[in-house]
């Protein structure tokens, strides 16, 4: 008996179960499983407490996760602030003179259209060529 037991799970092990051999399982798969969290119906206090019931649930909470956060050292938080401030100023350069160059372009552009005739010709050349290299 436990030989044709074991060849039967043999058969059933490597495909997927039919609808009709869950049905029929008896070790209760395929039915649902109960949630993880307990589910209370109860609410505690009236209803004058029950709201400050949970604000003292949340910060306790907050509390709780405070404690788990592994803070940087002193050297760590300057490092990292120099870093932000660098990367900062970096880009507001950056982006201030792309707004500049921008900015003059266009009123170059406006004072003469074949200026912006042959930036859309070299724009749609070079976009034509990306795609026979196949970047695009």
């Amino acid at each position: 008996m436990a030989a044709e037991k074991t060849a039967e799970e043999k058969q059933t092990k490597g495909r997927r179960r039919r609808d009709s051999e869950v049905e029929n399982d008896a070790s209760g798969k395929g039915r649902a499983t109960p949630g993880r969290r307990k589910r209370t119906d109860k609410q505690e206090g009236n209803a004058l407490t029950r709201p400050f019931l949970s604000m003292r649930d949340y910060f306790e909470g907050v509390q709780s996760e405070l404690e788990k956060v592994s803070w940087p050292t002193r050297e760590e938080a300057l490092r990292l602030a120099r870093i932000v401030l660098l990367v900062t100023v970096a880009s507001s350069l950056i982006l201030g003179t792309l707004s500049v160059l921008a900015g003059q372009y266009l009123d170059l552009g406006l004072q003469n259209e074949i200026i912006f005739v042959i930036s859309f010709a070299l724009i749609i050349a070079g976009a034509f060529w990306m795609m026979r290299r196949g970047w695009l």
